[in-house]
């Protein structure tokens, strides 16, 4: 009953911010970030409504409650996260003036779900879910699919810009990191599109600016297949 209860909740909770997304506008979309930031956030909302939320957020709300219709929760996010574009009531793609603020919120979102999904859910839910591997190898081709991006170099870029936005970096970074660890293939992308050269960078610029980026960088780096250079180590 009570997980009967606690799953009709999460639902109503993730209608209410399709029914703010499907607005267009900006201020309500916003408010329907925070409160999928919160959603994903098992400290806020409980480990199994945080895993559910995310799963929306990874997988889509088709795939994830079955529904069909309407504006899918996770375009919007990535929306937001790529900052170009966002979908009107029918999912349908516009071009917007992107804002920080959505970004952030978008980046805080992604990377809450990617973390529930490292943690994984069978020893307390002990719902079958997908590997994370296949989960996070959809989830790219689904960006790569709908918007005709690459959300790696969204990441890439984002982390390397720590000294303009060391928020969006540290999200960033802890984005890869998920991604690196999730799937070899997924790993093996980042090796080849420069990731290590950007995440060295970004540890950098994080040793003078920001403990918490540093330790996302350097728990990135490792992940990777490479080692902190002596001099870089000795300077953090």
């Amino acid at each position: 009953l009570v997980d009967t209860e606690r799953e009709a909740n999460c639902a109503a909770a993730l209608e209410t911010v399709r029914t703010l997304l499907k607005s267009g506008k900006i201020d309500a979309r916003e408010l329907a970030l925070q409160s999928l930031v919160f959603l994903t956030d098992p400290s806020h909302s409980g480990v199994e409504t945080a895993l559910s939320a995310g799963r929306v957020v990874l997988e889509g709300w088709n795939n994830a409650t079955g529904g069909c219709d309407g504006l899918d929760i996770r375009d919007a996010v990535l929306a937001s996260v790529l900052s170009t574009q966002t979908l009107d009531s029918r999912g349908q793609t516009q071009q917007y003036p992107g804002t920080n603020t959505s970004r952030s919120l978008g980046l805080a979102v992604v990377a809450n779900a990617l973390r529930n999904l490292e943690a994984g859910d069978s020893a307390t839910t002990g719902k079958i879910s997908k590997p994370p591997f296949m989960v996070v190898e959809s989830y790219l081709a689904h960006v790569d699919r709908r918007f005709g991006l690459d959300l790696l170099y969204v990441l890439f870029d984002c982390m390397g810009k720590a000294q303009e936005n060391m928020h969006d970096s540290y999200l960033a970074a802890q984005c890869l990191n998920v991604l690196c660890k999730a799937s070899d293939k997924v790993k093996r992308a980042i090796q080849d599109q420069g990731g290590k050269d950007v995440a060295m960078a970004t540890l950098g610029v994080a040793c003078r600016i920001s403990l918490r980026l540093e330790e996302a960088t350097e728990q990135l780096i490792p992940a990777l297949g490479t080692r902190i250079p002596t001099m870089v180590a000795t300077y953090c």
